[in-house]
């Protein structure tokens, strides 16, 4: 008898591992397919950007933490460095397709009446808001500081900050358009 108790212990123990194996297996392969489903549905940049493709006050809001690590430079310098830096950095995360449909790349085929994530892509890393209306919205301690030095070289000369006078807008609160 106590050999047959000794075959059946080891039967069950045997089929609790290979169930326990299966169990682990059928963990794996689902959270394989979870990572696989996730790549499908990760948001489209082309088309987050092209959001961005608008006057700052149409604009929405800046992307989470984790779009933004995505979106904006490694290096944080670059998002108040010289233009052509971040022009190459957009042109990098989107691609030479969609670059060279954007109205910026000077392509005849581009629609010039359609959002342009090759712009937005600009508009939204830049941190040139004063001459170029940009939206600073890539977190950079780097440029914070060079914005501050940008206003503070103003000495409260506000007038200095409308690059792109209108004269149509009357900007002394007098009641007269000047």
């Amino acid at each position: 008898m106590s050999r047959r108790s000794g075959t059946t212990k080891s039967l069950l123990l045997t089929i609790n591992v290979i169930w326990s194996l299966f169990f682990v297996a059928a963990i794996v392969l689902e959270n394989s397919a979870g990572v696989h489903a996730g790549v499908d549905a990760a948001p489209n940049i082309e088309e987050i950007l092209k959001a961005y493709d608008v006057d700052e006050d149409d604009a929405p809001d800046c992307q989470v933490q984790d779009m933004e690590k995505i979106i904006c430079p490694r290096d944080e310098k670059v998002c108040c460095g010289d233009i052509s830096e971040i022009k190459a950095h957009c042109a990098n995360l989107l691609g030479p397709d969609v670059v060279s449909k954007s109205k910026l790349s000077g392509s005849k085929s581009s629609d010039n009446t359609a959002s342009d994530a090759y712009a937005g892509c600009i508009n939204y890393v830049s941190y040139h808001i004063v001459e170029h209306d940009h939206f600073a919205c890539c977190p950079s301690e780097v440029c914070e500081d060079w914005l501050d030095n940008v206003f503070s070289d103003f000495d409260g000369d506000l007038d200095a900050f409308d690059v792109h006078d209108d004269d149509d807008f009357d900007d002394d609160d007098d009641g007269f358009d000047d």
